[in-house]
């Protein structure tokens, strides 16, 4: 598990980011993917936060202990990589997915998951 905070100082737990590179307005640029770990009463609160503003830098943090509630000075010595100037370049994907496998004694638990692409600003898109 690891852990993004937004420039407003939100944070949300995420599965491990995704990085990669995508072309956006035939210009190559960085991408992460985050998938939220958050259960569906949390989803318009994200999406709300993942604003220009919030995603003026942000900090992605690579523990696996760590949860949202941790206060920031315990996170200042956890692995962590600093992002800046970016977008949102993709749909959100808001599906259904299995959250544990069905057994001989119990039924599989089906449960909803939040996705989104970000992308690395460029001085050409202001």
């Amino acid at each position: 598990m690891s852990l993004i905070r937004l420039a407003n100082g939100h944070k949300y737990e995420i599965e491990q980011p995704n990085e990669g590179e995508g072309m956006m307005r035939n210009r190559r640029r960085n991408t992460v993917q985050l998938t939220f770990r958050a259960g569906a009463e949390q989803f318009e609160a994200i999406r709300a936060d993942i604003t220009p503003e919030n995603l003026d830098t942000f900090t992605i943090y690579y523990p696996d202990n760590e949860t949202a509630d941790e206060p920031d000075e315990q996170l200042a010595g956890v692995a962590h990589k600093d992002f800046s100037a970016y977008a949102l370049v993709g749909d959100w994907e808001d599906k259904e997915v299995e959250k544990q496998k069905e057994t001989s004694k119990a039924p599989a638990v089906y449960g909803r998951q939040l996705s989104v692409t970000l992308g690395e600003r460029l001085a050409s898109d202001i």
